[in-house]
């Protein structure tokens, strides 16, 4: 609502966060349809799932989830702890930061 009161507005917030891939496609869009560029315009920081990202003309700073692998680390344990009774420990499956273009 905040950014879309700002634009109503003629102005534009410096930063723009998409929680998910599909919205960052529709603020993309948003701003395509608009003339907004990224990172000119608005800096924009993205949640971002390895290989299935948003696409745009700028490479963009992301927290990137590797689904694949944590699937894989999760189930291995999974199998691990039936297999033997042993917990897993000090397992992480945190986002990795990656800076991109769209904000430094």
């Amino acid at each position: 609502k905040t950014m879309l009161w700002r634009l109503a507005r003629g102005s534009l917030p410096d930063l723009v966060f998409a929680a998910d891939d599909f919205i960052a496609q529709g603020v993309l869009s948003a701003f395509a349809a608009h003339g907004i560029c990224v990172p000119e315009d608005v800096k924009m920081v993205v949640w971002a799932n390895r290989g299935f990202g948003p696409v745009a003309a700028c490479s963009f700073t992301r927290m990137e989830m590797d689904p694949f692998r944590h699937g894989q680390l999760v189930s291995s344990c999974i199998l691990d702890c039936l297999s033997t009774g042993r917990k897993p420990k000090n397992i992480t499956l945190g986002p990795d930061y990656i800076i991109g273009e769209s904000f430094g």
